[in-house]
């Protein structure tokens, strides 16, 4: 918030990562899918993959049901069990199911039932019960902006 009331002098900037590169989990928890995706060729990642992937890549900055989910891999329980309310005490309420879903809307442009269908695979790893269903609603709409120009229109339906 340094520069919210005014902008900063940007013609002395040089952009730099003296510390390294790396985003929020709220994104990052995509990423690594996306890749294995296009390496498998295959949209839909078996769950056992899915666990391999986490224990590979997914091991800093993660906070809450990520970070639980995280532990528990490691005691050999694997997806989608890690993002059961049984098993995960913050699966229930997290909000992962809004913010780390908007790539399945963004790959699946004008399809919202496939776009909530893949989302729903990805974020049971880590959420159950109503925050599967927003994961539902933010993947649908998102897929289904590419269908209009205007906001205020809704989105026929087929």
């Amino acid at each position: 918030m340094k520069y919210i009331l005014e902008p900063g002098n940007v013609l002395e900037y040089t952009p730099a990562l003296p510390d390294g590169g790396w985003t929020d989990h709220d994104t990052d928890v995509e990423w690594p899918y996306i890749v294995e995706i296009q390496r498998a060729k295959s949209l839909l990642i078996p769950y056992q993959r899915i666990s391999e992937i986490w224990k590979k890549h997914i091991n800093r900055r993660i906070w809450c049901s990520h970070l639980y989910l995280r532990q528990i891999m490691d005691l050999g329980i694997d997806p989608p069990l890690t993002g059961r309310i049984e098993i995960n005490p913050w699966a229930d309420f997290n909000l992962s199911g809004q913010f780390v879903s908007e790539s399945w809307g963004l790959i699946s442009p004008g399809m919202p039932q496939t776009a909530a269908r893949i989302g729903i695979h990805y974020t049971h790893v880590s959420v159950d019960g109503e925050a599967v269903q927003s994961t539902q609603m933010v993947d649908a709409m998102i897929a289904s902006a590419f269908l209009t120009n205007d906001i205020r229109s809704p989105i026929p339906r087929r």
